[in-house]
């Protein structure tokens, strides 16, 4: 399961949450380096949800950019990204964690970044009780 886009799925509806997601999404895979498999889920999410522009902008920024600047840029997005709701910042996390777990595992820079993310947003301790509820699924 990638991402499944069911028709009641109430988030990645406006352009910002859209952008955010694929910010988050690319930072916390390509920061610490993604393998061909995890780039080709990457673009197959993108390309369900129609976010390969925003996901080829991304990718020159990170080019452009040191991690430090990145990161520092990304969590100034974060702390102003008040606009989106509480359950959509969870399902944009729990998205993340899905396509992350795709592979098979998550790495601790994944593990951290998401977590550190749910933090920022303020959400952490509902995102812990997701991810127990993951936890049961996986195994």
């Amino acid at each position: 399961m990638i991402l499944e886009k069911k028709k009641d799925q109430n988030f990645l509806n406006n352009k910002i949450e859209k952008k955010v997601f694929v910010l988050l999404l690319s930072y916390i895979n390509y920061c610490h380096g993604t393998t061909k498999h995890e780039k080709e889920i990457i673009n197959k999410v993108c390309y369900h949800y129609g976010l390969t522009n925003e996901l080829r902008l991304t990718e020159k920024y990170f080019e452009c950019y040191g991690d430090y600047l990145i990161e520092k840029r990304i969590f100034k997005i974060l702390d102003s990204s008040t606009y989106i709701k509480k359950n959509n910042k969870l399902q944009i996390l729990v998205a993340i964690w899905n396509i992350s777990f795709k592979k098979g595992h998550i790495t601790p820079f994944e593990f951290q970044s998401i977590k550190k993310i749910a933090s920022t947003w303020k959400v952490e301790k509902h995102f812990n009780r997701i991810l127990c509820l993951l936890s049961y699924h996986y195994n």
